[in-house]
């Protein structure tokens, strides 16, 4: 059944092993009930059908890949921001490497901006993996747009802040904006 966060009942058990996923779950609704979930995606999605949980936050990357044939709700990445730099994937070669000449000519891809703007917000934060951070940056063609949000452990709190810069002080502009999400999760953490 498809369902947005907000719309799940009081009391429901929703799984997650991401402080950023509870966190943004209890921020929209804070009368459900958030357990670890532990496992790869096919141990997590048995657990949901064996009804141990009543919805789980997984990746939706993951189930594409998985070729998982389940319903789900994709949650809009502006609401639901993901990890900083989730989904990119880079290629790093020894220098001088036959792999690395091949590359040297590559140009980087008009969204190579908006993968260093998500880790310019990550790198401005000084954030790690327990905190509970998202961003998203779009290429909107003249602008990079950079949403970032910081939230308290329980979600009770949170701080969303967006900047639009031009793609070449965009990573400026990402790392100033996690430097003032940073400042506001040391209140909280």
């Amino acid at each position: 059944m498809k369902v947005e966060p907000w719309e799940l009942k009081p009391g429901s058990i929703v799984g997650t092993s991401s402080a950023r996923r509870k966190a943004l779950i209890q921020h929209y609704n804070r009368n459900v009930d958030v357990k670890n979930l532990r496992g790869n995606l096919d141990t997590r999605l048995a657990k949901l059908e064996k009804g141990i949980y009543d919805a789980i936050l997984a990746s939706e990357a993951g189930l594409i890949r998985l070729g998982a044939d389940v319903e789900y709700t994709p949650l809009d990445p502006r609401l639901f921001p993901p990890a900083p730099g989730q989904g990119f994937i880079a290629v790093v070669a020894r220098e001088n490497s036959p792999i690395a000449r091949k590359l040297s000519g590559v140009e980087p891809p008009q969204w190579w901006a908006v993968a260093l703007a998500e880790k310019g917000v990550l790198e401005g934060a000084r954030a790690g993996c327990r905190t509970p951070i998202g961003a998203y940056a779009e290429d909107l063609g003249s602008v990079v747009r950079i949403t970032g949000v910081v939230l308290s452990p329980d979600g009770s709190h949170s701080f969303w802040a967006s900047v639009d810069a031009s793609r070449e002080e965009s990573l400026s502009a990402a790392i100033s904006l996690g430097r003032r999400l940073s400042g506001v999760a040391r209140e909280w953490l």
